[in-house]
């Protein structure tokens, strides 16, 4: 099971309905979760933060290294209550 729609068309509206109705359950009977492309922009800017590096910078890393290190900060935010 894959995601559907990796292109970010629409992402504004997919937000602000996040924003205003997360977690609920949308008309199509699926539970209204934080769309791919914010959480994804909200990884990069956080780590770009920590480590004093520019998006373009951090996205010319190896794969391996910005999964790890998503991994690590979804971690951060947890213990510190952000989701």
């Amino acid at each position: 099971m894959g995601r559907r729609n990796l292109k970010p068309y629409g992402i504004r509206e997919r937000v602000e309905k996040w924003r205003h109705v997360g977690g609920a359950v949308g008309a199509n009977g699926r539970e209204v979760v934080k769309p791919f492309w914010l959480s994804r922009a909200e990884m990069i800017d956080s780590l770009c933060q920590r480590y004093g590096c520019l998006p373009s910078q951090l996205l010319e890393e190896d794969a391996e290294l910005l999964v790890i290190a998503g991994l690590v900060n979804e971690e951060r935010e947890r213990a510190n209550g952000d989701q």
